[in-house]
């Protein structure tokens, strides 16, 4: 593979990461806007003498569901944004190799190659 090559795969890699999380950072902010509208809106219900009371664990449990969506969404961003650092970084020390460095390790390489072959 040419170094082109490499670079075109890296540049499409981090774009379609990037497209993600921009993805799940959108969706994080709307289920934190639909947490926050569904904790303004409490649950209740009309008592059989026409009084309206709240109704705790119905509330409770639609409060739940929707914490669980955001921490799902957060989760999503906690690891994509990982996966960049993570691809940034590698992409940084492949390029701060110096020259010795990568000849040495071509070197390394094809003198395990040619005793791997040697065995055979």
């Amino acid at each position: 593979m040419t170094k082109n090559t490499q670079q075109q795969r890296d540049t499409s890699r981090k774009q379609i990461l990037l497209s993600e999380l921009a993805s799940e950072e959108q969706a994080l902010s709307t289920a934190k806007v639909a947490y926050d509208e569904g904790a303004e809106k409490p649950e209740t219900f009309k008592n059989a003498n026409g009084s309206t009371s709240r109704n705790v664990a119905k509330y409770e449990e639609k409060m739940k569901k929707l914490q669980d969506i955001v921490n799902m969404y957060q989760r999503n961003v906690n690891l994509l944004e990982k996966k960049l650092a993570t691809f940034v970084s590698l992409h940084r020390t492949v390029k701060t190799l110096t020259a010795h460095a990568k000849v040495a390790y071509i070197l390394l390489t094809h003198q395990v190659l040619i005793t791997f072959n040697a065995n055979i």
